[in-house]
């Protein structure tokens, strides 16, 4: 008996460190191996239900809306997120911090507030709520009246040699070539040209990542050659954008801006600028669009209870051929530990034996 178990848990080894041996040269041969994949959108909200479950309780909820409303301004679109939240989780706040609530709403509410609000936001796009910046500032900032003024101006600068806003200039040449830059990101031009107004927006409300700002800046500073735009007259813009452009460059960035117009599609803009902050790279972009898509109108609700590095966790997964690996590694350990502890057992049964033996007299 001893001596059949030690047999199949040998060839269990063997045929775990031949499935471990044949998923690592898998892994070095193919270069598109990566450790962790995308969540399919099914298995993905799964996921982000479970985060909940997990994480969201009555003392968390409370916490974040007492440090939403200990914020000055105070954000009620992430406010009322995290109340949409509470309910779906079938979280009833306690009184005195409703009451709290009720007040600072009352507070800063009203018909001549809102109004007088609405006319701050549209002279300045720093002071803007987010719930009021359709009425307040989507005339200029989401038409393309915004990317027009966004490149006479700038232009204007480079031409001159004065301090150029790269940001800016890059994001409107961008709204307004959108339909030149579908190839680059297989997208449309209309989610081109919204990701390109929602991002400028939400610079000037100070609602974009330093890394993200960083990053537009440098990439369209060194993508497009700013001499042949400069010097484009209107009726040949189209085919001078054209040869104005890197498009490997440029992608990144592109990617984001495509990114931002789905996740426009998913939330709509206020929840959209909210969500901007969270990105800092194009792997973010990518997965808060993908999480706005299943999540929908709770999408800023869950960031701000679970955290936006929580979040983006949840959309990836380790890979089959990693977790093949894994199983290999774990299954030739488990075998090896079986026959280890097979030899020392039968080693010790034979020292017990020799030493219950009667000695010679």
């Amino acid at each position: 008996m001893r001596k059949t178990a030690r047999f199949i848990l040998t060839i269990a080894m063997i045929v775990s460190f031949g499935f471990t041996v044949f998923n690592l040269n898998l892994l070095w041969r193919n270069p598109t191996v990566t450790l962790l994949v995308e969540r399919a959108k099914d298995d993905l909200a799964i996921s982000i239900e479970k985060q909940l479950s997990a994480h969201v309780s009555l003392e968390s909820i409370e916490l974040r809306l007492s440090e939403l409303l200990d914020e000055q301004p105070r954000n009620w679109l992430a406010i009322e997120a995290v109340e949409g939240i509470a309910v779906d989780q079938g979280i009833v706040i306690g009184s005195d911090l409703q009451t709290r609530r009720d007040a600072a709403y009352d507070e800063e509410h009203g018909f001549l507030i809102a109004t007088g609000k609405c006319l701050a936001c549209a002279w300045n796009p720093a002071s803007c709520d987010l719930s009021a910046i359709l009425l307040c500032r989507a005339p200029v900032d989401l038409t393309p009246v915004g990317d027009i003024v966004g490149v006479i101006r700038e232009s204007k600068h480079y031409v001159f040699g004065e301090e150029v806003d790269m940001f800016e200039l890059g994001l409107s040449t961008v709204g307004l070539a959108s339909a030149v830059l579908i190839p680059i990101t297989g997208g449309t031009s209309a989610s081109i040209k919204i990701g390109a107004s929602i991002a400028k927006t939400a610079r000037r409300m100070g609602r974009i990542s330093d890394p993200l700002l960083r990053l537009m800046q440098k990439t369209f500073r060194e993508s497009i050659d700013w001499n042949i735009v400069a010097n484009s007259s209107f009726g040949n813009y189209s085919s001078d954008i054209t040869r104005a452009i890197n498009p490997e460059a440029i992608k990144p960035v592109m990617t984001i801006i495509e990114e931002l117009g789905s996740i426009r599609t998913s939330v709509g803009v206020p929840d959209a600028l909210q969500l901007l902050r969270n990105i800092d790279t194009p792997h973010d972009a990518r997965a808060i669009a993908r999480v706005a898509d299943v999540t929908g109108s709770r999408t800023v609700g869950i960031f701000e209870v679970l955290g936006q590095n929580r979040v983006i966790r949840s959309t990836m997964r380790y890979g089959d051929e990693i977790i093949a690996g894994i199983a290999g590694v774990f299954g030739m350990l488990a075998a090896l530990l079986g026959l280890l502890i097979s030899f020392f057992s039968s080693l010790s049964i034979r020292v017990l034996r020799s030493l219950a033996k009667p000695k010679p007299s």
